[in-house]
């Protein structure tokens, strides 16, 4: 075992004594040393030992005074008082065998003149009473005053019993003992100055009152038998396991009710929607409707003039629906851009497209007599061109579109009859 520090020693001689010789005449048979090693306590010890002390001496504090009107008054004298602290203390110490490097003398003056003003503190002559208090908030404000200047008292204690903790306390590690020539046990007793001649006797520690007080308290902890090793064997871990199955099965039970409302959720978001999709095609419907009346309003041509007959509600067989010869899309002069009345009416031409999948559309550009014959057959093929690419945005297929273009070659002149794109359904 590696002996860290060696602090203290303590020698004892043992002497064997023969039955027929008097004390005086006895005669040394052999000498023994014991040694006994000691190294700083661990951090862990020291805390606890602090904690300990902390925790009783701040019993011992609140045990031993009492609030008579409006001072403090202490149940023993200020110098019994601080004996007793400082007896806790000691007492401690030797209770869990610690070796002291500095021996504890004591608290303080410090803490002695805290002791004493506690004991002359009147809490009225201290006091603002000015401002009219009622006998509650004078109650409570007393009892904030006592309790802080009992609480400094407290703190100082703790501070010191810290500082005597820090590094300055041993734990005893190993003793040895070895058998040693007279001469030589001789000569290191004396240099101890030790009586060679006396047996070693068992120390007995004397404890004050207030730590009898403590070390007689009923120790109501309750963490179970160390025996009991199999699981659920104390009543402690049957009361865990309990625990721990009901709240199993409590959050079983809510994950099934968790799902219960996920599934009533997505019910009802379907149903919701369902509602919204039958509501945006009422909205539809009613939206087809204007597109005929504002296609009559704006453009006049034969798309409006035949649209009371087609009906948008007729679908199935193309023999059973009436369709237009034709349909005119005008345009402005020199302009291959689409007005926002031929967008109306080339929305009700995707309709009927839509709803007629056997039907295919002609789409013929033409142009004026103005400008020049070949300027105005690229004029018309553009306008062409515009057209079937607003019918395909639509989604409806390029196969479903037949595209032409013949300039001024059609037209009689420079009217706006003779700017359009013709479109004629093909079945």
């Amino acid at each position: 075992m590696k002996r860290s520090v060696l602090t203290f020693f303590t020698a004892c001689l043992i002497s064997h004594f023969s039955i027929a010789q008097s004390k005086e005449s006895a005669v040394r048979a052999d000498q023994q040393l014991v040694i006994h090693y000691y190294e700083p306590a661990p951090k862990q010890s020291i805390d606890r030992l602090s904690q300990v002390l902390s925790a009783s001496l701040s019993f011992y504090i609140d045990d031993h005074i009492s609030i008579s009107e409006d001072k403090l008054i202490w149940k023993k004298k200020e110098s019994e008082i601080l004996k007793d602290l400082n007896g806790i203390v000691k007492s401690a110490v030797k209770y869990y065998d610690y070796k002291e490097v500095n021996s504890f003398i004591g608290f303080s003056d410090e803490v002695k003149d805290r002791i004493e003003l506690l004991g002359r503190m009147d809490f009225k002559s201290q006091q603002d009473f000015s401002k009219q208090m009622t006998e509650t908030e004078i109650q409570r404000k007393r009892y904030y005053f006592f309790q802080k200047e009992i609480n400094d008292l407290k703190l100082m204690i703790d501070v010191e019993v810290g500082n005597f903790n820090n590094d300055n306390l041993l734990v005893k590690t190993e003793t040895t003992s070895t058998v040693v020539p007279d001469g030589t046990i001789d000569s290191l007793l004396h240099d101890l100055e030790y009586n060679s001649d006396s047996f070693l006797k068992p120390h007995d520690i004397q404890l004050n009152d207030a730590s009898m007080t403590l070390l007689s308290i009923e120790d109501r902890s309750s963490l179970g038998s160390e025996q009991s090793t199999e699981l659920g064997s104390s009543e402690f871990e049957k009361a865990i396991l309990q625990l721990l199955q009901t709240n199993t099965a409590q959050l079983s039970m809510m994950q099934i009710q968790i799902d219960e409302l996920k599934s009533t959720q997505i019910a009802m978001l379907e149903q919701r929607q369902n509602e919204r999709n039958q509501e945006l095609q009422m909205q539809i419907d009613d939206l087809r409707t204007m597109v005929v009346e504002l296609a009559r309003l704006n453009t006049g041509d034969a798309l409006a003039s035949n649209s009371d007959t087609y009906s948008p509600e007729i679908g199935g067989a193309d023999e059973e629906i009436n369709l237009p010869e034709s349909i005119s899309i005008p345009f402005e002069k020199g302009s291959v851009k689409l007005s926002t009345g031929s967008k109306l009416a080339l929305n009700e031409v995707v309709d009927i497209l839509a709803r007629n999948p056997g039907l295919k559309l002609m789409i013929t550009g033409m142009a004026d007599k103005s400008g020049n014959a070949m300027d105005n057959l690229v004029i018309s093929q553009e306008r062409a061109s515009e057209v079937r690419k607003f019918m395909r945005a639509s989604g409806l297929a390029e196969s479903r579109f037949v595209m032409k273009y013949y300039g001024d070659s059609k037209s009689e002149g420079e009217g706006a009859s003779d700017r359009k794109v013709l479109l004629e359904f093909i079945r």
